[in-house]
């Protein structure tokens, strides 16, 4: 316990000193602000101004706004599980009463926990904007999926960069997920292409969810399958690389 705090008191002071990941854990706050309020009022506008109609792409923005959420802590994990696999700390955590076991659960489980915990406020927002109740497997599936997907997010960085250089060019291919929800406006059948991609799962669940369709709960257990598949092959993959 002793360790686990160490580690959060220096997460926190590096995050403090660094203005890169310091935006990032802000960023979360700032989307959700302009999702609940922003979007809606922007639509507004378009509307009394018959610009445009804004309302049948309301799943397909907050989809987008469910991706982007793991996408920053998920990040800022990698790049910090990184610098360490590159000083050697795996070895030393190794031999440690904490063990690679517990620094695993550590580093995977922030991102994971904040990403719920955002999610879970985006889910209250879409649900807002639906106008009717969402199925509660819905709700639950998406917010475990950008859990899920938070700590893909981390072992992809971690697992295939190099250093530091490389993390960040790698972080910019992880954020390619939030562009997605762009296939839900393809006819099904060429939906099928995407079925291997996890965040496919998650913005497929949402609109599901906020359009009032029938197949949510299918929907919902094939995403935590897929999810849970890449997490469980990235994970391996991150152990051996650094044995």
């Amino acid at each position: 316990m002793k360790r686990l705090l160490a580690m959060g008191g220096s997460d926190l002071r590096l995050t403090a000193r660094d203005p890169m990941l310091l935006f990032m854990a802000a960023a979360p706050s700032l989307l959700l602000i302009m999702f609940a309020y922003g979007v809606p009022e922007a639509a507004v506008w378009l509307r009394v101004r018959s610009i445009w109609n804004a309302e049948p792409f309301y799943p397909i923005i907050a989809a987008s706004v469910m991706l982007l959420i793991p996408l920053l802590p998920g990040t800022m994990a990698g790049l910090l599980m990184l610098d360490e696999k590159d000083e050697g700390l795996l070895q030393v955590y190794a031999v440690t009463p904490l063990g690679k076991g517990g620094y695993f659960a550590y580093r995977l489980s922030i991102p994971a926990a904040i990403s719920v915990c955002y999610g879970a406020v985006a889910a209250i927002v879409a649900r807002g904007m639906a106008n009717h109740s969402f199925a509660p497997e819905a709700v639950g599936a998406a917010v475990l999926m950008v859990a899920v997907q938070a700590a893909i997010t981390a072992l992809c960085i971690a697992g295939f960069a190099s250093n530091k250089v490389e993390g960040l060019a790698m972080s910019k291919l992880t954020a390619l997920p939030v562009i997605t929800p762009i296939l839900l406006l393809l006819p099904e059948p060429w939906q099928i292409a995407a079925w291997p991609v996890p965040a496919y799962w998650t913005a497929k669940t949402l609109e599901l969810a906020m359009r009032g369709d029938a197949p949510v709960t299918l929907s919902a257990a094939a995403g935590v399958v897929v999810h849970a598949v890449w997490g469980y092959a990235l994970f391996r993959y991150f152990v051996r690389k650094s044995a």
